[in-house]
């Protein structure tokens, strides 16, 4: 079914790209991109170069009090992650194993335990990117043309479930005493019903807690550090508004300025049809989907389309390129 949905999300999003590029005076791109201030698209760069940055430093205070490690180190297995997700279908998390692979091979750690820590870490960073679509989807019932009667109600929904969230997560998650182990009780069916595994179901079972509790140990220490909550949820507010800060000054480059809540509107639409689309880490159908984003909000479809590709080419040039040359020199140094 998720499958279905990702073809479905995947094919009516291709097509409304397909119909509006139709309609793209592509002359007109490539003018736009020729007299357009470059000095803004160097700073958008550099503004993304920025949030990776931040995004290390913030892992790099979820791992230390597990391992004194290196900066530079975790800023390569970082953009590494990058290249992983964009070459999966898995957008956002893609990477993570793989980094927790790496690193724990650095170090010497168990790989579940340098996992939880990958996972608290990526906790935070999932609640404010949660936030942010909150905070996205009200702008978009607030300033949208609808009845007072129809903004009121959609601005109730979201505040509702703002506080439905917060209540989950005040009164059972973060509650010391709740079982995290809850969460993974159907994976030991899941895993009796294996053939290989049906041989020896001890040996297996004993191997699955044991990482198992290696995780849960570490993410839960982590989860519950306030010092580290307030880290992880601060040093992700700033990743994310680095990011959306990309596509507002690329706008500037072309002497136009866009309401910056209309950026991280159309941002975060982005991320979002990424996440549910077919192709590996969402190539060809984020960009897609930010380009009708922008068209429909009354953006001229060339304007749409240069800020929209140039965003992107951004990312898979530190995703790719770089993250393509970190993978490359881990493994050489690390080892595969």
């Amino acid at each position: 079914m998720k499958n279905f949905w990702r073809w479905v999300i995947g094919l009516v999003t291709l097509g409304l790209v397909v119909y509006l590029l139709t309609k793209v005076d592509f002359a007109e791109v490539w003018r736009l991109v020729v007299q357009s201030d470059h000095w803004y698209f160097l700073l958008a760069f550099v503004l993304y170069g920025l949030s990776i940055v931040i995004l290390t430093w913030r892992f790099k205070y979820f791992l230390d009090p597990v391992t004194k490690s290196s900066f530079f180190f975790l800023l390569k297995n970082s953009v590494m992650g990058f290249f992983i997700g964009t070459i999966t279908p898995a957008t956002q998390m893609g990477g993570d194993p793989v980094r927790a692979h790496y690193i724990g091979k650095e170090y010497g750690i168990k790989r579940s335990t340098i996992f939880g820590v990958v996972m608290a870490d990526r906790f935070y960073h999932a609640l404010v990117s949660f936030f942010f679509v909150l905070l996205s989807a009200f702008f978009a019932f607030t300033f949208l043309p609808l009845s007072h009667d129809l903004k009121l109600l959609f601005q109730g929904i979201f505040f509702l479930i703002i506080f439905l969230t917060a209540a989950f997560f005040v009164g059972r998650f973060l509650h010391k005493k709740y079982d995290l182990s809850k969460w993974f009780g159907k994976l030991m069916p899941f895993l009796r019903k294996k053939k290989v595994r049906r041989k020896k179901p001890k040996k297996w079972k004993k191997i699955f807690l044991e990482h198992f509790g290696n995780f849960s140990e570490i993410f839960k220490k982590e989860l519950f550090d306030r010092k580290l909550a307030t880290v992880g949820i601060t040093f992700s507010l700033v990743y994310w508004i680095l990011d959306i800060l990309v596509s507002y000054v690329l706008f500037f480059a072309f002497g136009t300025h866009v309401s910056f809540f209309l950026v991280m509107l159309v941002f975060n639409a982005g991320i979002l049809i990424g996440e549910f689309s077919p192709t590996p880490g969402g190539v060809g159908l984020i960009e897609g989907g930010m380009f009708f984003l922008y068209s429909i909000a009354g953006i001229s479809t060339a304007l749409a389309l240069a800020v929209a590709l140039l965003s992107r080419i951004i990312f898979y040039f530190y995703s790719l390129v770089l993250g393509g040359w970190s993978l490359v020199n881990l493994e050489k140094n690390v080892g595969p």
